[in-house]
């Protein structure tokens, strides 16, 4: 029975902190009305992932199906790790793709002004030479 009674408290102080986390974020997020609607929706014990679904233009149907997933079968932690590990490698992939896009570039942009000195610095000694024939 304390088993039982630890993994109750755990999950309830979960709830707790996922509830307040999504009140706060809801403040300040343009995503407000949505976590608000969550964070209700948890207060009165819906599921995570039915309240995901609520807003499909924000959340992804895969992240709700996980979530779903998760809650039935008593592994959230490992589905929304699952979920954070691929969101992880989309968005280092799009940086990665973006650095590739930027360092050509960059290194024209660094060219060119590299020209620009240069033509800077010897226009006058050519100028000066022209007047000294």
């Amino acid at each position: 029975m304390p088993a039982e009674e630890s993994i109750m408290k755990k999950i309830i102080f979960a709830a707790a902190l996922l509830v307040g986390g999504a009140s706060a974020l809801g403040a300040q997020n343009h995503g407000a009305d949505s976590l608000e609607t969550i964070a209700r929706g948890l207060e009165n014990g819906e599921l995570l992932s039915l309240n995901l679904e609520k807003f499909p233009h924000l959340y992804e149907r895969r992240l709700a199906a996980l979530l779903r997933v998760g809650e039935e079968t008593g592994n959230l932690a490992q589905m929304l790790r699952k979920q954070g590990d691929e969101l992880t490698k989309e968005l280092e992939h799009r940086l990665r793709t973006l650095g590739n896009i930027l360092e050509p570039a960059l290194i024209l942009v660094v060219g060119a002004l590299v020209a620009v000195i240069l033509v800077s610095m010897y226009l006058p000694m050519f100028k000066l030479g022209g007047i000294m024939e």
